[in-house]
């Protein structure tokens, strides 16, 4: 599959700049020459998964995110990107987010912006609600810690800020980007966390601690993070489950 898009074009050439590279030396990196790194930065030239592939290991991003690049690039995107016609979930939406059991939302990526959420999800992430920003929620609301524990806290705001860093270039406007970040650099962690690596072996997690609202008891509950495609919105599903629950029916 190939994927010209001037979204991609955007992403590759402020990700090579915020490594200090230049054309040539991503060009080596990653065994592809000049000339293409050169148009695909200009949005002239298709990439295949393959050639993707190799940008993207060069860039050093973390192969737990090429999908999530490939996807927010896709023109398809383009308008949900760039804030032009925002979709507002549907009563069709909201319905099946209301039917899940577990604390589930509709989140927007790369802002992390929580679209909506069902009743669970409200529940257990006190003051994070519809149109908040979840890592403004993680890194400056006081129950988020009360939320998720502070150990359990430490983990997901380093992973969900690295995300941020990793998919944000190019995707999200500069003065935008800017704004997010004088608003994330106020909590005292920022720095420690905007500017430390999260061991590739750390992104894949399980499970997220997170309070129970009906027994107040820290638990540890599995993590889904999915992408909508029938029908397709601008949004991936987050989702926890209990551990302990009743398990579905397989051969």
């Amino acid at each position: 599959m190939s994927r010209p898009s001037h979204l991609l074009a955007a992403y590759v050439a402020a990700r090579r700049r915020d490594l200090g590279l230049t054309q040539e030396q991503l060009a080596e990196r990653s065994n592809l020459s000049p000339s293409i790194i050169k148009k695909i930065e200009q949005g002239l030239r298709p990439a295949t998964d393959q050639v993707l592939a190799a940008l993207f290991t060069a860039l050093e991003i973390p192969r737990w995110y090429f999908q999530h690049v490939m996807h927010l690039t896709a023109p398809n995107m383009i308008p949900s990107i760039l804030g032009a016609t925002f979709h507002r979930p549907t009563r069709k939406d909201l319905r099946v987010l209301a039917d899940y059991n577990g604390a589930t939302c509709y989140q927007t990526l790369p802002d992390f912006t929580v679209a909506a959420a069902n009743q669970r999800y409200l529940d257990s992430f006190p003051g994070l609600v519809p149109g908040g920003n979840i890592i403004e929620w993680m890194l400056l609301d006081d129950r988020a810690v009360e939320a998720m524990g502070e150990t359990g806290l430490e983990r997901e705001a380093h992973l969900i800020v690295h995300a941020f860093k990793m998919l944000s270039f190019g995707l999200i406007p500069h003065d935008e980007r800017n704004r997010m970040i004088d608003t994330f650099s106020k909590a005292d962690s920022w720095e420690r966390l905007w500017t430390t690596d999260v061991p590739v072996e750390d992104i894949p997690r399980d499970t997220v601690m997170v309070r129970d609202p009906g027994t107040g008891l820290l638990r540890p509950h599995y993590l889904t993070i999915t992408s909508t495609e029938f029908p397709d919105r601008p949004w991936w599903i987050y989702h926890l489950a209990d551990t302990d629950g009743p398990l579905a029916f397989t051969t």
